[in-house]
């Protein structure tokens, strides 16, 4: 009897330090550099934006931060890569917006979108600029639908190419304003900005850093923003909802997610550095200028913005019968 009670006494020993050891890691944590995944080359939108982030995060996480470049198939090879890293926290994947134009667009995505990911936080969203031609024949989001209806598939759509986050987001305008346009799909961003400036094609839309020096220098006018608010620094660029298509909204977000089965304490101390970020006031600073704003929500609530984004975009493919592969 005596030997069977130290055999249990020692079995509950060992338990009890393996338990011990692991709350101790998840204590520590990190205690070792932190590996950020951005599914797209280097140089890139989202690549450029951790970069900013990098320093931030890292002094919030008390460890250094390596952006690991992991590009392909519209981003589903950083995506899977990410997913199957183990679920220590050490690797984790800066996500944005066009990881749900992925899934819906993939026929045989690699990992379950959702349940394949440990989702930590969604960091900001960011306006999108609707800008148009100086020679096109509107000058605000109204008067913009009233052609596209006045005058069926007329209007001419500078794209970055089929079932991308330009083309899905005047997709859901048209859609929701009972309006056709037509779509002319780009390879190249600066084809595009140059055949809209000299007005070979009526409009366009894309970020504020790169839609300034053109609505500055009056090559191009802004009529709108994607967001459900203005942004800070274009307050007098109403959003598309207030000027013409009510309950508009077409977001452009970020966020960062683990693999999945991540222990809830590591995705915690995550949130924490990145919750942090978002407080910091030089990064408010930048993103504002950006035409962006910090959220740093839940993993709950990052989770659903994820399964709600996936949810529009096929319903906005479904609509406008587009062809996604």
């Amino acid at each position: 009897m005596t030997k069977i009670t130290r055999t249990l006494n020692f079995a509950l020993l060992l338990s009890m330090s393996s338990l011990a050891a692991h709350s101790l890691a998840q204590e520590q944590f990190p205690n070792k550099p932190v590996r950020v995944v951005v599914p797209q080359g280097a140089g890139g939108g989202t690549d450029i934006e951790l970069r900013v982030l990098q320093p931030y995060l890292s002094k919030y996480l008390g460890q250094p931060v390596i952006v690991e470049n992991k590009a392909g198939a519209g981003g589903i090879i950083g995506a899977e890569y990410a997913s199957r890293a183990p679920n220590d926290g050490y690797t984790i994947i800066y996500l944005a917006s066009s990881y749900a134009s992925s899934v819906a667009a993939s026929k045989n995505f690699p990992v379950d979108p959702i349940e394949g990911f440990s989702f930590i936080s969604q960091l900001a969203e960011r306006a999108n600029v609707v800008v148009v031609s100086t020679a096109a024949p509107f000058k605000t989001t109204q008067e913009y639908i009233n052609y596209a209806r006045a005058n069926p598939g007329k209007i001419n759509i500078g794209t970055s190419g089929p079932a991308q986050s330009i083309h899905l987001a005047f997709a859901l305008m048209h859609s929701m304003s009972n309006s056709t346009a037509a779509f002319v799909h780009y390879k190249e961003s600066g084809q595009r900005m140059t055949d809209l400036v000299s007005g070979r094609i009526h409009t366009a839309l894309g970020g504020l850093v790169g839609m300034r020096p053109f609505i500055q220098s009056g090559k191009v006018r802004a009529i709108g923003v994607t967001t459900r608010q203005r942004i800070r620094s274009m307050p007098d660029v109403p959003t598309i909802a207030e000027s013409g298509v009510p309950g508009y909204e077409f977001r452009y977000w970020t966020g960062f997610a683990a693999s999945a089965k991540t222990s809830r304490p590591i995705v915690d101390r995550l949130r924490s550095a990145i919750t942090s970020v978002a407080k910091d006031p030089e990064m408010i600073k930048t993103m504002e200028a950006d035409g962006g704003y910090f959220v740093a929500s839940t993993p709950e609530e990052f989770r659903k913005l994820v399964q709600d984004d996936i949810a529009l975009i096929r319903k906005i493919v479904a609509d406008n019968n587009i062809t996604l592969e």
